[in-house]
């Protein structure tokens, strides 16, 4: 729970585009010729738009998550407390 809402709110951060493109070749691990015609572009499009994608993704980790860089307040133990309160952990 804790970790699909972190991933859920990296995911939000990206275009929609980005998004798209990320969850295919990232997530479903696609290759461009499919994942492009998924999105109706081309494949030197979707590799564009997967790369920015990825650097969206390090660049929001960098600034907002304490396991990928120590100097940020990690706010996992926040969720845990509200996940435990919520029964969504025990």
């Amino acid at each position: 729970t804790v970790k699909s809402a972190c991933t859920n709110a990296m995911l939000i951060a990206l275009k929609r585009e980005h998004r798209i493109a990320f969850l295919l070749g990232e997530v479903f691990q696609m290759k461009s010729p499919e994942a492009a015609e998924i999105m109706q572009i081309t494949d030197v499009n979707f590799r564009k738009k997967l790369s920015r994608a990825r650097l969206r993704m390090k660049e929001f980790m960098n600034t907002n998550c304490g396991v990928y860089n120590s100097s940020n307040t990690c706010r996992c133990k926040n969720r845990i407390h509200y996940s435990i309160q919520d029964g969504k952990l025990n």
